[in-house]
């Protein structure tokens, strides 16, 4: 397994957003070359629970309009109140802390599929059953959002991360389970932070993702 592990050695050094994209296709690459390598990341064990959850967010961020120009990113691992440092050209670093629900379950299960069999027979296709997914998963999203505004993160910049794709069609019907109302929440949430970005993955490239990160507040 460690063999595996050693994909990510170099996971934390400061990197401009062109050498964070070098090294995120090296490990893409990686994975696809080491079938137990890529086994392991898709349940996100160990050290690849870090490049899934703050890598890839790091990564899309320093690819936003809110990077700003000469900066690099580096990944912070152990823990320090914040997941990532970005150092601009005159050495001023600003700290942020990336934070999402995560369907732990439903993604182990997916994991499993893909590892066994190569596809996976978890998704809900029919309205209601999505549905009632989304009123949970946007529950969830929410209550991760108020425990974190209970917190003191001044000084600290919030990243939030949200995944729409798989139920698209809810939110854009159901206005109360919308992302135009959860950016609402956010903006009535008092967070003790320097400022509060969301990302929105509706299974777009990264690019567009990442051009379309919200500064909230």
């Amino acid at each position: 397994m460690q063999q595996q592990f050693d994909i990510l050695k170099e996971l934390s050094q400061y990197r401009t957003p062109y050498e964070m994209q070098l090294y995120f296709d090296y490990v893409i690459k990686s994975l696809k070359q080491d079938r137990e390598a890529l086994k392991l990341a898709r349940f996100g064990t160990g050290i690849f629970k870090k490049f899934n959850e703050e890598f890839v967010p790091a990564y899309l961020f320093s690819l936003s309009p809110h990077f700003p120009p000469a900066s690099k990113v580096k990944l912070i691992l152990g823990r320090q109140g914040y997941d990532f440092i970005v150092k601009d050209q005159n050495g001023y670093e600003e700290k942020f802390e990336i934070s999402a629900f995560q369907e732990g379950q439903r993604n182990m299960e997916i994991a499993k599929g893909l590892n066994e069999v190569g596809y996976s027979h978890s998704r809900l296709t029919d309205y209601p059953g999505l549905k009632r997914r989304a009123e949970h998963y946007m529950y969830e999203t929410k209550q991760n959002m108020l425990k974190k505004a209970k917190k003191d993160y001044r000084g600290v910049s919030l990243l939030f991360s949200i995944s729409t794709f798989q139920f698209f069609d809810v939110l854009e019907k159901e206005v109360e389970l919308s992302v135009e109302r959860l950016i609402h929440f956010i903006e009535t949430t008092p967070f003790k932070a320097k400022a509060v970005y969301l990302i929105i993955d509706n299974g777009h490239d990264m690019t567009e993702t990442a051009a379309n990160i919200l500064k909230v507040k």
